[in-house]
């Protein structure tokens, strides 16, 4: 049995800061590249690890056309789209007001939980997921081939230099031997991860929405879970130029340089720190140990990219 793996989708119809493009064009365009790639190759299930969505508050428009385009776009009949929740398709942590339960109402995805699933093409795969914050289900003692989808920041390294707490991913794998298949989602960086014939698999983030992505490459993963071979099938891009304002980004670092410079020249505050936003927050947060660790792995999240983007 062949499925694909995606990564976090976070469709969202406003454009990200110094994108040029129509940014919600490029991520269907991308999501059809998906679902032609499916189609050629006789693929019927599709796996979403969580955060289809950017924002628990998605309008009823974007929730009405990413609808329409998952039912308009997979072309088999029986096809299944298996998802989790993700954290940005949560309101205040709860999985029951989300935009994620509509597009389950509506027969478009299946989502899963702790109880397994068994695509209708193949009776050897059982599927398990676990949503953001929740904990991760205890798989059959079956002998069929256990695939766990996941939403939780795993990473093969540290991308973050200590200001995100993650699970390292052969740690995870070693820590659940009792899935041979993970795939995990939250990681907006693509990376793979074997131990012991089983595998990880993190396809990242389907856009590049922040200034620091520039480098990223789009994917998603064509699996054959009869013996857990992969490839990795990148999706087509435009260059970085073509769909950033590069050039805003060189004159706001400048005028970040110059207004520094000047503030640092002011007698009254030589000695303070840097007019840097986030740097001054990173800073705060790292000093005060009355914050819990995990507060503070969530107030990093939210400023990761923001000093570059």
């Amino acid at each position: 049995m062949r499925i694909i793996a995606c990564g976090d989708l976070h469709l969202v119809e406003s454009n990200p800061k110094r994108r040029t493009d129509n940014y919600f064009e490029t991520l269907m365009d991308k999501m059809k590249f998906t679902s032609d790639y499916a189609y050629q190759h006789g693929i019927t299930t599709i796996i979403y690890p969580g955060d289809i969505f950017d924002t628990h508050k998605a309008s009823n428009r974007l929730i009405a056309s990413t609808i329409d385009f998952f039912s308009s776009n997979y072309y088999f009949s029986g096809e299944y789209i298996f998802a989790v929740i993700g954290n940005h398709d949560q309101v205040y942590r709860s999985e029951d007001n989300s935009p994620m339960q509509i597009l389950s109402a509506s027969g478009i995805i299946d989502l899963l939980d702790k109880e397994p699933i068994m695509a209708t093409n193949s009776n050897r795969v059982e599927f398990y997921g676990c949503n953001f914050g929740s904990e991760i289900p205890a798989p059959s003692k079956s002998r069929l081939t256990k695939c766990l989808v996941i939403h939780k920041m795993i990473s093969d390294k540290d991308y973050w230099n200590g200001h995100i707490k993650y699970s390292g991913a052969i740690d995870f794998l070693k820590e659940h031997p009792e899935y041979d298949i993970v795939i995990s989602g939250d990681n907006h960086h693509s990376f793979t991860a074997e131990y012991e014939g089983r595998i990880l698999l993190n396809a990242g983030s389907l856009g590049r929405s922040k200034i620091d992505q520039i480098n990223h490459k789009p994917c998603f993963f064509d699996i054959e879970t009869d013996d857990l071979s992969y490839e990795q099938v990148f999706i087509p891009i435009l260059p970085a130029k073509q769909v950033f304002d590069l050039g805003a980004v060189e004159k706001e670092k400048e005028e970040n340089k110059a207004l520094e410079e000047f503030v640092s020249s002011l007698p009254s505050v030589s000695n303070h720190q840097p007019m840097n936003y986030v740097s001054n927050i990173i800073d705060f947060v790292s000093r005060d140990s009355n914050i819990e660790k995990d507060v503070s792995s969530i107030i990093y999240e939210c400023l990761e990219g923001l000093e570059t983007a």
